[in-house]
Parts: structure tokens; sequence; C-alpha cells
């Protein structure tokens, strides 16, 4: 059984930077970011990694940090492909061969 698909409107800015300001109010002083987002986010209708993302876009802080990382595991496994491929076509060719002089 699969978890149930969540569909999100569209926010009003005005609501998403009200959002934003409340998390920033209530941590670190009264409880961690995490569990500020997750007030405001229940308080709104919306999940709180979703927040969290908001607040660390205003913060100047990208959620892309780890995109070039896993594109150069992309590329990896891109090769990695590509030679299994060859050894593949190769093998089946073999066994072509030996089929055909049986």
């Amino acid at each position: 059984m699969s978890a149930p698909e969540r569909r999100y409107g569209p926010i009003d800015e005005r609501i998403r930077h009200a959002a934003i300001a409340r998390v920033r109010e209530l941590s670190p002083s009264q409880m961690s970011r995490t569990a500020a987002a997750k007030r405001v986010a229940e308080d709104i209708g919306r999940h709180f990694n979703t927040v969290l993302l908001w607040v660390a876009a205003e913060d100047g802080r990208s959620p892309s940090r780890s995109v070039p990382r896993l594109e150069a595991v992309v590329e990896h496994l891109k090769r990695e492909l590509a030679c299994s491929q060859a050894l593949n076509q190769e093998l089946a060719q073999a066994l072509t061969d030996q089929a055909g002089r049986a």
C-alpha cells in the first residue's frame, strides 16, 4: 500500500513570507528550526520540508548543493552502463558464433 499522494496548490507570496518570518521568530530561541517549520507548516497546510526550503532559499542557501555530486555519479553510472552494454553485445555475439559452429 503506497502513501497517499499530496497535491498542494499555489500559495500566496504573503503567506510564504509570513511563514518564513514565523519560523525565524520561533527558532532558535524557542525551538529548533525544524520544529518551528513543522508548527508553521501545520498551520498553513504544507509539508514542513517545503517551509524549510523556503527559509533556506530566503537565507541564500541553495538546496541544490549536492547537484554537482549527483551529476558526477550519474556520469559514472552512464559509463558503467555503456561498458556493460558493450560486454553484453560481445557475449551475445560469442554465443551466436558458437551456436553457428555447432
